[in-house]
């Protein structure tokens, strides 16, 4: 009901609030998700209706690509449903964009948001402030006839991390009969990531319902996602 005012970064957060649901984190944040336990290859992920693609190297679904502005219902089929063409073994997760007839009035729905990660950017070039905007925009027409939706949604998000990870398994073999309690590594990596993602959705429903026996719907979604990551690391034995 309040279009545009869903918290989370991606549709994904807010699904992973179900039960039986669980989102696997890239990059603090969620992006794909797992339905009782089975792996997100096993989820088949649509909008209105419509299966969709993924650029991952499987079928798993990139949730992070459909800002939770632009979404007003998400449906989670855990169980088998005769109606739908395409389902999922683990189960199916069904986006739905507006439908503006139904919505059955005007809306503007208009958000802005600052965020700031408490990691300072240890790389040149790089910061830790990001923003949010979206705009969402329902209307009818001819006496409620003809219904149009349109939405824009904005993200731009940065993340950091320090890394410390030792390689080599423990060896020690000058000192093995002499001490079997000293054990050594073979090295280590120490490393700073700075990443910033930039998302940009845009979301259209055209509804055209002239009589009780007539009605069509037109929809498109289109999201552009870049993500840049830049790695600062010292390898040692």
């Amino acid at each position: 009901e309040d279009i545009g005012k869903l918290p989370d970064q991606s549709i994904a957060e807010s699904l992973a609030r179900l039960p039986g649901i669980a989102a696997q984190r890239t990059n603090g944040r969620a992006q794909t998700l797992a339905i009782r336990g089975l792996g997100p290859d096993f989820t088949v992920t649509t909008l209105n209706g419509r299966e969709q693609v993924s650029t991952n190297d499987n079928r798993s679904v990139e949730f992070d690509q459909y800002p939770s502005e632009l979404i007003s219902q998400v449906v989670v089929y855990k169980t088998p449903n005769a109606g739908m063409t395409d389902q999922g073994i683990a189960g199916t997760a069904d986006l739905q964009t507006v439908r503006p007839l139904s919505y059955g009035k005007r809306a503007l729905a208009v958000s802005v948001r600052g965020e700031q990660n408490s990691e300072d950017a240890r790389i040149g070039g790089m910061k830790n402030t990001g923003d949010r905007y979206s705009v969402t925009y329902i209307d009818q027409f001819f006496d409620k006839k003809v219904g149009i939706a349109l939405g824009y949604a904005h993200t731009e998000s940065p993340y950091q991390t320090l890394k410390k990870e030792s390689w080599g398994y423990p060896t020690c073999s000058a000192c093995a009969a002499a001490d079997q309690n000293l054990l050594v590594t073979g090295g280590e990596k120490d490393a700073v990531d700075s990443s910033v993602l930039n998302r940009d959705g845009y979301m259209g429903v055209l509804e055209f319902k002239p009589n009780d026996r007539l009605h069509m719907t037109f929809d498109a979604y289109h999201s552009d996602f870049n993500e840049l990551q830049r790695i600062a690391r010292l390898e040692y034995p």
